[in-house]
């Protein structure tokens, strides 16, 4: 909550390209994300091979994530992080 508290909430998909977005992944350069049918590319000064380090990187209010919803049900019931595109199609 304390980065989109700072930086705002993305309304669109199109929105991330403003936001430093973290990302999950073990290739050099972070692969297009596929959202809602689009290949985006985000950026961000964080890209981790462990999605635990993109999670903890993501509570410290650091950036914005896209994770597993079992990885973070329990924070999103608490209250700890917050969804943000709910409407947004991933694969």
């Amino acid at each position: 909550p304390s980065y989109l508290d700072a930086w705002g909430t993305p309304a669109e998909v199109g929105d991330l390209a403003h936001h430093d977005c973290l990302t999950y992944g073990y290739a050099a350069q972070p692969d297009a994300c596929p959202i809602d049918g689009e290949a985006l590319r985000v950026r961000g000064f964080l890209r981790a091979n462990s999605s635990e380090a993109v999670m903890r990187a993501m509570r410290g209010g650091l950036g914005i994530a896209l994770l597993p919803h079992i990885q973070v049900k329990e924070d999103l019931e608490r209250g700890l992080i917050r969804r943000v595109l709910p409407d947004a199609r991933i694969p």
